[in-house]
């Protein structure tokens, strides 16, 4: 069962994931949004892209 701030938490996190959803109809997720839509850090998600590049070029 949750309690009283873990479901404020949660509703709020609903909220932004529903407004970015809509804004991704739009238009791309810019990097930061990426990396709040991912609940990463955008050092995390830098890393992540870096690492892809780098296999995908050799």
């Amino acid at each position: 069962m949750l309690n009283k701030t873990q479901h404020k938490k949660i509703s709020r996190q609903l909220e932004e994931i529903q407004t970015l959803l809509k804004q991704k109809d739009s238009k791309p997720l810019n990097f930061i949004e990426a990396a709040k839509y991912l609940s990463i850090s955008q050092s995390t998600l830098y890393k992540l892209s870096y690492q892809r590049k780098k296999k995908t070029t050799n």
